[in-house]
């Protein structure tokens, strides 16, 4: 359906009003056109609302976002371009990466080395755990890029049998990556720049920072926000680094109005992809179940993991889309097939989520025709949503609440040291002010563990991001003790591992 202006920007101004929202880039795509109504000035291809850095740098139709996982469908797309292609026709869906990748590819148990297959490492259901604070960033001394990533494979433990459950796992989207580069001979950014941008006319798209660079005049990068609850404010976050470790799983940057010419794309079934290409992306391959029943949506069912695509039912009709969130941005992508209707939002702040999801469920009703007694108060929904996670992010987890608290069976400053895991890598944990404490900022988004003895060796572990200065989640530690001396210390880095802790042993 169209929209007339006043309506719309009505619309986007009372929605992002109602949050701590800096900025967004929109675009809703409807039938062979990419439509914008709250562009100031109004274009016809593209939209921007508020400011890409505060306080007065307006955001334009040309400012940059960043896409985050809602990148992964243009991995997928990446991919079945060589599947398409005749020149590579080892490259199937049905393939073994580790035909591809056979000295890179190698997984902890042989089985799972010769069966993963490429959409399996495309649809989150190999069975590996997710492990995103394996990897390292360009400020470790030894940075990580898909290549490495893959090789570390061998390192991280599988923590489900293949193809039996759903686990989020960006790594594999980063091995997607080395396997097109492997195949191709070419490099990742300048492959979906020549396959898939540049016949869809995406000029104002980049693969990480230094495509930027090298193609704009300026950096017009939106600048990441966090709402600090506490102090009422808004916390600026660093431009992010160039990251080779998030190839494939992100590292996008692009305005709305430019990326919807991919997702009209999808929709139109575009010939950039074969047909059977295109049934592939929407193909269901694994079950994202949402488990407790208090995060659940209205007339909206559990997800279908595709291809870089998630699958939902929403009111009797098929959604596919896909959600991007790092620190400080915020990304939606969606589209109705029978509709050929799409939307496409970013923003600059964490809170922009929520706005996102209220924009999306209140166009998909407008879509759908849904009367207006029959639909819900998308605004005050996940308004509840938003104090729901907050309160969540709040409270400690119920293992913290000890009742006979035991001592500690070494001094505290026995555990100071170096360990190493050889998934994870280095860990040094120090005395600072009196307290144990780890310093991560070597990692993909930089953090600090400090540790909190709760009851004989276990320990509270708090992991503080140190971009927004905020606490990410409450962890548990662990130390091990052989001989009086501390041998090894537990960190619940990844809690669908056995145990729950990643194992780190002493070397100094």
């Amino acid at each position: 359906m169209a929209y007339k202006t006043h309506e719309f920007e009505k619309l986007v101004l009372a929605t992002i009003n109602g949050f701590h929202v800096p900025g967004l880039s929109l675009a809703v795509v409807q039938g062979d056109d990419i439509f914008s109504k709250v562009a100031k000035p109004l274009r016809k291809n593209y939209c921007a609302y508020g400011y890409s850095e505060l306080p007065d740098t307006e955001a334009t139709t040309d400012t940059l976002f960043d896409l985050a996982s809602t990148s992964k469908c243009t991995t997928a797309a990446a991919m079945a371009v060589l599947v398409d292609d005749e020149k590579y026709p080892d490259v199937q869906w049905t393939t073994p990466v580790s035909k591809i990748l056979p000295e890179d590819f190698v997984l902890p148990d042989p089985y799972l080395t010769e069966q993963v297959i490429i959409e399996d490492i495309l649809s989150h259901r190999s069975g590996i755990a997710t492990h995103d604070e394996s990897y390292f960033s360009a400020r470790a001394k030894q940075p990580d890029n898909p290549k490495s990533l893959t090789r570390n494979l061998r390192n991280l433990e599988f923590v489900k049998p293949l193809r039996t459950e759903h686990i989020y796992c960006n790594i594999m989207f980063s091995v997607a990556v080395h396997l097109i580069e492997t195949v191709t001979g070419m490099p990742y950014t300048d492959f979906i720049r020549t396959k898939l941008w540049k016949p869809l006319d995406m000029i104002n798209t980049f693969h990480d920072v230094p495509d930027i660079q090298a193609r704009s005049d300026t950096d017009r990068r939106a600048r990441p926000y966090y709402w600090n609850n506490e102090s009422e404010s808004y916390v600026a976050l660093p431009h992010y680094p160039p990251a080779p470790e998030g190839h494939g799983a992100g590292c996008i940057f692009s305005s709305a109005g430019d990326y919807a010419k991919y997702i009209r794309a999808l929709i139109k079934r575009d010939p950039i992809l074969s047909e059977d290409s295109h049934k592939a992306l929407a193909t269901p391959r694994s079950f994202d179940l949402l488990g407790d029943e208090k995060w659940s949506i209205p007339y909206k069912s559990d997800e279908l993991y595709t291809l870089g695509l998630s699958r939902t039912s929403y009111r009797g009709h098929t959604v596919i889309g896909h959600y991007g969130s790092v620190p400080g941005f915020k990304a939606m992508v969606c589209f109705l097939p029978k509709f050929a209707w799409g939307l496409v939002i970013f923003g600059n702040s964490d809170t922009a989520m929520y706005v996102n999801d209220i924009l999306k469920f209140t166009l998909l009703d407008d879509v759908l025709g849904v009367r207006d007694e029959d639909r819900v108060d998308w605004s005050a929904f996940f308004k509840n949503f938003q104090a729901m996670d907050d309160a969540e992010e709040a409270e400690k987890p119920d293992w913290t609440k000890v009742e006979d608290a035991q001592p500690l069976d070494v001094p505290l400053d026995m555990i100071v040291g170096t360990y190493h895991n050889v998934g994870y890598k280095s860990l040094a944990v120090e005395m600072k002010d009196g307290m144990l404490a780890a310093d991560c900022t070597d990692r993909c988004f930089p953090y600090l563990l400090t540790f909190v003895h709760l009851s004989g060796n276990t320990f509270e572990v708090e992991m503080h991001g140190v971009w927004e200065g905020k606490l990410y989640s409450t962890i548990r530690g662990e130390i091990r003790i052989d001989v009086g001396k501390v041998v090894a210390v537990g960190i619940g880095l990844e809690g669908d591992v056995k145990g729950g802790l990643i194992w780190f042993d002493r070397v100094m």
